[in-house]
């Protein structure tokens, strides 16, 4: 993959693109490197490159164990950050610090209903987690929020799930239409910078 990019020192979304653009679908496939499972792993392995150099590779990640290794020419030239970005703009995803200054940042808990029908308080938006821009079944759009929940109980450490906007707007007086058109907004910056 580094080869592809070589004349560059360093690489972001639209140079991934153009390179992407100017290859042939035989060549293209080679350019295509999902992200792994990061953990147990060979610590000189660049996903990108030979790593020539045999050094000690950084991990990068998408989420939680979730990613890319890059050796230090990758790392520096911004290769695995840009593999992340196209993740995230290919699987309409938004990592949620880069939606903190919206309405939903001001919740401190959130009200969810449980798939038993009853339902709870206490629950908090997972700020470090990703949201994820979705069209329904019924062609309604939507946001994926990750939410947890923390207890009191130290057997019972924490619980983690996702709730769409809709439900959550429902069940917690907020503008649905508002947050949802702040969301897009940030997801379109976000895929053009």
């Amino acid at each position: 993959m580094a080869k592809f990019f070589k004349n560059y020192d360093y690489v972001d979304l639209k140079i991934f693109n153009e390179v992407r653009n100017v290859l042939s679908n035989e060549i293209l496939d080679q350019l295509n490197i999902e992200p792994k499972y990061l953990a147990m792993l060979y610590l000189k392995h660049c996903d990108f490159c030979l790593n020539n150099a045999d050094n000690d590779t950084h991990i990068e990640c998408i989420n939680l164990d979730y990613g890319y290794q890059t050796c230090d020419a990758c790392y520096k030239k911004n290769i695995g950050k840009t593999y992340i970005k196209n993740w995230f703009v290919k699987n309409n995803y938004l990592p949620c610090h880069l939606f903190h200054n919206t309405i939903l940042y001001s919740q401190e808990t959130v009200r969810v209903q449980r798939t038993s029908g009853i339902f709870e308080d206490m629950w908090i938006i997972d700020w470090g987690g990703n949201l994820q821009y979705i069209i329904r079944t019924d062609n309604t759009e939507d946001i994926r929020i990750p939410i947890h929940k923390t207890f009191e109980d130290t057997r019972l450490t924490k619980c983690q799930k996702n709730i769409y906007l809709s439900e959550l707007c429902r069940f917690n007086n907020l503008d649905e239409v508002t947050i949802l058109d702040l969301f897009k907004n940030e997801l379109n910056k976000f895929k053009l910078g």
